[in-house]
């Protein structure tokens, strides 16, 4: 029971942290530093905290040749969904593409069903369902839509990447592996994948050295990237990827806390709307494992008084 109240509390937090991205992010692309490059020195800066505590702990950075390989293909599905999620802003209002992001429980519920042979939940797909459109009222701008099939299909792919990725912590069998020595080569691999892609369209520029920029780099470094996927990885492996996916829906809430209180934007009855729906999806999948007790209790009873009526008639 504390693992799984822990590992519901982890994904919160994950969720919640990494909603801080944009907070540390507009800063830094502000500057004219291309976004690619903004990541690239986020990841690489990550995975040096990760690295320098690794070595303060005195943990070796040893892994199997298998879960080398497996790691470095969790690290290209995270850079993806990282990628094609900023990629489909330039054809999608933010709000749009962010809320189209959010189909990634989907994908990792249907994935586990078809490939894995996970039980269907109603309680699950109901949480879902009060998720994304939560996320759709919260995200989503009527004034400002503005839509393509382009960005659509981009946006998809940014959420099925991050499906994938969810489903692969979960079933290439890395538990083994200590979570900030998991984290470190998702960093690294994400930072070296990063590098190649921005020498291959040479778009890589020396980071500036100044407060505003090294300031919010060390920031966004730590708190949505390091400290965010230690969460997440936790998360998914004591609670597992649905879940953790649905409880992402914490970084749309963290996000307009942060558009209202920092960038001064209003709280109108949509989002508010929309935010009571992401609560009830939350509840529901926190609640769950007794929900499902509950209905089981109910059905048993039910059975039973039948068993017994049909006896005496």
């Amino acid at each position: 029971m504390f693992q799984q109240i822990s590992g519901f509390l982890s994904a919160i937090a994950s969720s919640s942290t990494f909603g801080l991205i944009p907070l540390f992010t507009v800063p830094l692309l502000a500057q004219g530093v291309p976004f690619n490059c903004v990541a690239f020195y986020r990841y690489l800066a990550a995975s040096l905290f990760a690295g320098v505590f690794l070595l303060l702990q005195r943990q070796p950075f040893k892994v199997s040749v298998v879960d080398f390989f497996k790691l470095a293909v969790l690290g290209f599905f995270s850079v993806c969904c990282a990628f094609f999620l900023i990629l489909s802003y330039s054809y999608l209002s933010t709000g749009l593409a962010t809320a189209i992001n959010f189909l990634y429980p989907v994908f990792v519920t249907v994935i586990l069903m078809i490939f894995f042979h996970e039980k269907k939940s109603l309680v699950t797909f109901l949480a879902i369902f009060c998720s994304l459109l939560g996320i759709v009222l919260v995200s989503v701008n009527p004034n400002a839509l503005g839509f393509s099939y382009i960005g659509l299909c981009i946006a998809l792919l940014s959420a099925l990447f991050y499906g994938v990725y969810l489903v692969g912590i979960q079933k290439l069998s890395l538990n083994s592996i200590p979570t900030m020595l998991f984290t470190f080569y998702i960093l690294l691999f994400s930072s070296f994948y990063l590098l190649l892609f921005s020498l291959a369209t040479k778009t890589l520029v020396i980071m500036p050295f100044n407060v505003t920029f090294v300031g919010n780099l060390v920031a966004l470094a730590f708190v949505p990237t390091v400290l965010s996927n230690l969460f997440l990885v936790y998360a998914v492996q004591h609670i597992g990827s649905i879940f953790t996916s649905v409880l992402g829906a914490f970084e749309a809430l963290t996000a307009v806390t942060i558009g209202i209180l920092v960038f001064h934007e209003t709280l109108t009855a949509q989002m508010g709307l929309g935010i009571f729906f992401i609560l009830i999806g939350v509840v529901l999948v926190i609640l769950s494992p007794w929900i499902h007790q509950w209905i089981g209790e109910i059905v048993y009873d039910i059975e039973g008084f039948f068993k017994v009526f049909n006896k005496k008639h």
